[in-house]
């Protein structure tokens, strides 16, 4: 009845059938003893406003009630008079659930069913078994699904609450920033609790101001742990280095290096090379752990020509994080025939003899040897003795290696000496000068082929006082020669390496300045004296297409009194392999094109050098050399001036990478462009400093923690179901009364004009009295 009255007066439009009852309300509300002020001023202002009129007092009396009502309804209308509708709802509150979206999910560590899967679909599997919790937590909240990575972002889901995942592909995690951006998203509506699926991988964690706020908002924290809570064993293969090309029977070395992650120092490491043809193992060696990574050896006997695939492979125990990683396939060209080597020589001393007899007892190798202090009546060695040297460039062309002992430079003629030079700097072929007292390398000294020793004149070289050791450098190991002993990892025997050994030590070392080191040449190993210090006693430089080695002892025979002939022959044949393969494979590295540090962060500084190991190379290149550098996607391009550092072989430059992605380098310099057809040049990765796979071991233990900071509970993949009855009911009572003005209403108007109008009547009718 008083609705309807109201409504006719006041006109309150349609009003919901929730809303009971029905309240008076100010839009300003005024203080109690403000409106009793107000009231007595009215009054006292009205009645002080007719006392001195003249007229009768019943008349002037209503007249000042009038003027106070006016004055009070003229406040009131200042208040703004509504009428409020009372009305009650119940506020959802919400639960979030936080999916982890980054690329740590792709991991295959979690163990499902005894089925190894990855951490993404462990995930799944978890959210598809449970379709019953997650529509009774929809039924009662808000679900609200929320993928995450380095933040956050919203992710779709049905009717039932299943949520559309998607890929995890986040570059990095950030859980804390994760949480804070999903609850700051909530619009302050009450949060019954976060449940968080991840790994536990984060860049950082949860900072404690974000963990006080949820203590303080009363909000829990459900962790589901994702993936292994134990580091899992993994064992990769980083890197191979193999010749791409070799000759039937010849033994090729194979340099492998592993990387490991979750095994102890000590565990058995297994790698084997194979044919993946026929499966035939050709090496396979067993090793123990020690540190992060570590490097072997192994040998492969090639015995079948054509195109050979080697397939390299390493085996831990007790499982593997990451299978991909454990096998790597490369090729080999295996020519069919044996290696062909023209060793000349002056006169028949011991290192001559050891050398000649090893030459024609290895199978693999062919061999024609020129003795010449030898009269007419002595009958030249080899397995293909020759009368004469060769004269011609196709007589040249019949061998893949030349040794050129202690010999004048006077016995060759300029021109044999020139087609020697053209046949290592066009063709490959391989040039070892195995020095003596007498004559090399001191008469070769401003002939063509000073050209192709790795030293500087002056080369008439003094003679080392103290007897000296031998000592490998990393490159020899790395080129795969001077393997000694194949039982060791390292490929040496260590007692050659010390004076104590007695036989080890080696009395015919020529003694090389560093400055007489051309800047292009590489030590592959030292002779060191007993007080500690080291000489060049072989030395490596890359000249056109081929490669010349320079040995500073001939006494390698001394090694007999240890074990026989086997190490000297195991010397001998593995250099000699190696110098003759630049025959058939031209690819030699002319130039190594590095960039450092390996881990690459957007607006970090890499050094870009290019290092020339070729001498006739070095040479042709001017100041700079211009690289470019451009993105796979195509979206980067730019050049970089290498500037030579020096009188070195040695051009470098810092470049700036400004953002993530796979970096191609092109040297545009025509003489380096065309040798790259053969010579890879790399690529480098840039990737974010806390990319995913860097470390692909959880961090469960971080989630367990954030669950006891906040009140929550860690649940495991069957506890999911408990989940609803875990969360706290956060659902409140809002009071959303309906309020509806009257202070602009006709009524209102009508009832303050009438006032003014009976008061504008009465004081007229005053005046006429």
């Amino acid at each position: 009845m008083i609705r309807s009255i109201l409504d006719q007066l006041f006109d309150l439009g349609p009003i919901p059938e929730d809303a009971s009852g029905l309240e008076i309300g100010w839009s300003i509300p005024f203080p109690g003893w403000v409106w009793f002020l107000i009231i007595i001023i009215a009054l006292i202002f009205s009645f002080w406003s007719y006392s001195r009129l003249i007229g009768p007092r019943w008349l002037r009396g209503l007249l000042a009630s009038t003027r106070t009502l006016l004055i009070l309804l003229l406040v009131a209308l200042i208040s703004g008079p509504e009428i409020h509708f009372p009305r009650e709802d119940v506020e959802e509150d919400v639960v979030i659930v936080l999916v982890d979206r980054s690329a740590s999910m792709q991991i295959m560590d979690a163990s499902v069913e005894d089925e190894r899967l990855s951490r993404d679909r462990q995930l799944a599997s978890i959210i598809d078994r449970n379709p019953d919790t997650w529509s009774r937590i929809n039924e009662r909240s808000d679900l609200r699904w929320i993928g995450f990575s380095s933040g956050s972002f919203p992710i779709t889901s049905d009717e039932s609450g299943r949520p559309d995942l998607g890929e995890p592909d986040g570059w990095r995690t950030d859980i804390g920033s994760s949480m804070r951006q999903s609850v700051d998203g909530a619009s302050s509506r009450p949060i019954s609790g976060l449940v968080v699926f991840s790994d536990g991988q984060s860049s950082t964690p949860p900072n404690r101001t974000l963990l006080k706020r949820l203590q303080q908002e009363s909000i829990p924290v459900f962790p589901v742990p994702m993936g292994s809570p134990e580091p899992m064993r993994d064992a990769s293969i980083k890197d191979v280095t193999a010749p791409g090309t070799a000759f039937i029977r010849d033994s090729i070395p194979v340099l492998v290096e592993i990387e490991t992650r979750g095994l102890e120092d000590g565990d058995p490491i297994r790698i084997q090379v194979s044919d993946k043809e026929t499966g035939e193992i050709f090496d396979s060696q067993t090793t123990e752990v020690d540190g992060g990574s570590l490097e072997l050896m192994l040998d492969a006997n090639l015995n079948q020509p054509g195109d050979r695939k080697l397939v390299i492979e390493v085996e831990s125990p007790g499982g593997d994080l990451i299978e991909d990683n454990d096998l790597l396939e490369l090729s080999v060209d295996v020519v069919d025939r044996p290696i062909r080597v023209l060793y000349i020589e002056g006169y028949p001393r011991w290192e001559y003899r050891y050398l000649k007899n090893i030459l024609v007892r290895e199978q693999s190798i062919e061999s024609s040897v020129m003795l010449i202090s030898a009269d007419r009546e002595f009958a030249q060695e080899g397995n293909t003795p020759i009368s004469r040297l060769p004269r011609t460039e196709e007589e040249f062309e019949e061998f893949d290696l030349i040794i050129i002992g202690d010999v004048p430079a006077g016995f060759f003629s300029p021109e044999q000496i020139r087609l020697m030079k053209k046949q290592v700097a066009d063709r490959g072929t391989g040039l070892f000068w195995l020095s003596g007292s007498r004559y090399n390398p001191g008469t070769w000294a401003g002939t063509d082929l000073d050209d192709l020793l790795p030293i500087r004149s002056p080369l008439d070289l003094g003679r080392s006082p103290e007897p000296v050791v031998v000592d490998p450098t990393t490159l020899s190991r790395q080129l795969g020669v001077l393997v000694l002993d194949p039982d060791e990892p390292s490929g040496w025997r260590e007692s050659l390496s010390r004076h104590s050994t007695g036989w080890s030590r080696l009395h015919s070392l020529q003694l090389i300045e560093d400055a007489q080191v051309k800047p292009t040449t590489e030590v592959l190993a030292f002779g060191v004296t007993e007080s500690g210090v080291s000489h060049p006693l072989l030395l490596s430089m890359r000249f056109g297409s081929g490669q010349v080695l320079f040995s500073a002892v001939d006494d390698i025979w001394r090694w007999r009194f240890g074990l026989g002939e086997t190490l000297t022959e195991r010397w001998w044949v593995g250099l000699v392999r190696m110098l003759a393969r630049q025959a058939l494979d031209n690819s030699g590295r002319d130039f190594i094109l590095q960039v450092e540090p390996d881990d690459l962060v957007p607006g970090s500084a890499a050094r870009i050098q290019l290092i020339v190991q070729n001498e006739e190379l070095s040479e042709s290149l001017g100041e700079t050399v211009t690289l470019d550098i451009s993105s796979d996607d195509e979206s980067y391009d730019t050049e970089v001036e290498l500037i030579r550092q020096g009188e070195s072989p040695e051009w470098a430059a810092d470049w700036f990478p400004d953002d993530v992605g796979r970096f191609r380098f092109e040297l545009t310099d025509t003489n380096l462009s065309v040798r790259s057809r053969s010579d890879p040049i790399p690529f480098v990765d840039v990737v974010q400093p806390d990319d995913e796979f860097r470390n692909p071991d959880t961090n469960h233990e971080l989630l367990s923690d954030i669950a006891a900071t906040t009140g929550g509970r860690v649940l495991t993949p069957d506890s999911i179901d408990n989940l609803p009855s875990l969360l706290p009911n956060r659902e409140v009572l809002v009071q959303n009364p309906i309020v509806v003005p009257i202070w602009n209403s006709g009524t209102m108007f009508l009832l303050l004009l009438g006032l003014f109008t009976f008061e504008w009547m009465g004081r007229r009718l005053i005046r006429m009295i």
